[in-house]
C-alpha cells in the first residue's frame, strides 16, 4: 500500500487547533460504501506539530483517528487508534507515534479529532496521518 500526503487528515502545512475540533480532511468511502483501513498489514497513525511553534495546551492534547457514519464525525463513532500528548511533549517538530488502526470496522467516513484538556492551546500546528510501519511522516519544509 502506497501512503502519501493524500493520507494525511489535515490541511498541508499543518492545522492550527485552537479549541476541540476534527481534521479538516475527512476521508469519504463513497455513497453506499465503507471501508476497514484496520484490515491487512498493519497501518500506523502520527500526529506531528509542525516546526512553526510548540503547541500549548493546559493540561494535554489528544489525537483520535476515527470511523463515523457521517462526515462531521459524530455518528456512531469508533475510534480506531488515539494517543494523548502531554502539554510539556507537545513540543515544536515533534513526531507522536500512534498505535497501529484498529481493524474490523467497516465505515464511510474516516478523520482525526482534537480534544483538549484542561484548556485550548493557543499555538502551534498539527499534521496527523497514516504511515506503513516501515515509513515515517514526510517533512514539510523538503517539499520546496
Amino acid at each position: 500500500m502506497i501512503l502519501d500526503f493524500v493520507d494525511e487528515f489535515t490541511t498541508s502545512g499543518g492545522q492550527a487547533v485552537t479549541a476541540d475540533a476534527i481534521g479538516t480532511k475527512v476521508k469519504d468511502a463513497g455513497v453506499g460504501y465503507t471501508r476497514d483501513l484496520g484490515r491487512g498489514e498493519p497501518i500506523y497513525p502520527y500526529a506531528r506539530i509542525t516546526s512553526d511553534a510548540a503547541s500549548n495546551p493546559t493540561t494535554s492534547e489528544t489525537v483520535d483517528i476515527v470511523g463515523a457514519d457521517n462526515a462531521a464525525l459524530t455518528s456512531n463513532v469508533v475510534v480506531l487508534s488515539t494517543v494523548t500528548i502531554l502539554a510539556a511533549d507537545a513540543l515544536a517538530s515533534t513526531v507522536h507515534q500512534m498505535p497501529p488502526l484498529k481493524g474490523g470496522v467497516q465505515k464511510r467516513y474516516h478523520g482525526c479529532r482534537f480534544v483538549n484538556a484542561g484548556g485550548a492551546p493557543t499555538t502551534g500546528k498539527w499534521i496527523v496521518g497514516l504511515v506503513e510501519k516501515s515509513a515515517r511522516p514526510q517533512n514539510e519544509e523538503a517539499q520546496l
